[in-house]
């Protein structure tokens, strides 16, 4: 997962509310959203290829989602890391709170991730960049390839996106349309970092197209008092509308 917006408590009805895009390699096989046969109360897509998952819920209200953390001096993936995806299909199968299982997880077993875990009640934040993880405050919070609320123009986008949506009343596809933003900042803006600037640049927008790398979906996840809304849409190669899935259930 590339891009995450979050806004917590800032809607009467919406607790929590996260918008976000998955990004990563078209070759890489993938199950889209569903519940789990192993796990029944887990909701959420599957990495066929290390069996973990970039975002889920689960029936009582839990969520959780992550995104690499790429930033200059990150450590890179290498032979021996633990899959990332592991880090939150955890946290889903498992129940406890958000800050008791993100106080145990050893990060220097992973490479560099970004991780948001919501217990129902508390929001937390934490990535292997630092020592501890964070108990984030109500309001509007975005995630990324760097760290928390970090000045990215695609971050300021979709967060900004997410709050005037819940403050307007729109509906979860004014939501994924506004996710599906693939015009990249000026260059000026465009994040700094190790990779190629060509390829800093094809990957700043909120939706990025790809033959080989690209947006594969878009999930939008409302978390009221009673009930949770769950709302994927999957994308191609070229950036088109594919599979459409929807699941709502009472807490």
């Amino acid at each position: 997962m590339c891009l995450i917006a979050i806004a917590f408590g800032v809607h009467p009805d919406i607790g929590l509310a996260v918008a976000a895009n998955r990004d990563e390699y078209h070759q890489r096989p993938t199950l889209a959203a569903d519940f789990w046969r192993d796990y029944p109360h887990v909701l959420a897509g599957r990495d066929l290829e290390a069996g973990g998952t970039w975002m889920g819920v689960t029936r009582c209200g839990r969520l959780a989602a992550l995104a690499n953390y790429a930033a200059t001096g990150a450590a890179p993936p290498r032979e021996g890391f633990k899959s990332r995806g592991h880090l939150v299909a955890d946290f889903l199968k498992q129940g406890g709170s958000a800050i008791d299982y993100a106080s145990r997880l050893r990060g220097e077993d992973y490479a560099g991730f970004n991780l948001i875990l919501f217990d129902g009640q508390s929001l937390v934040y934490f990535t292997n960049s630092h020592n501890a993880p964070l108990t984030l405050d109500l309001g509007v919070h975005g995630v990324s390839n760097a760290s928390l609320d970090a000045d990215w123009p695609k971050m300021r986008a979709s967060s900004a996106l997410l709050r005037g949506a819940l403050d307007a009343g729109k509906d979860k596809e004014h939501i994924i349309l506004g996710m599906r933003d693939s015009k990249p900042p000026p260059d000026c803006e465009v994040p700094y970092g190790d990779a190629p600037f060509e390829l800093r640049r094809r990957t700043s927008s909120c939706f990025v197209v790809g033959d080989d790398y690209g947006t594969r979906s878009t999930t939008v996840v409302f978390i009221g008092r009673k009930r949770l809304e769950f709302e994927e849409q999957s994308y191609d190669r070229m950036g088109r509308r594919t599979e459409r899935l929807s699941f709502a259930f009472e807490l």
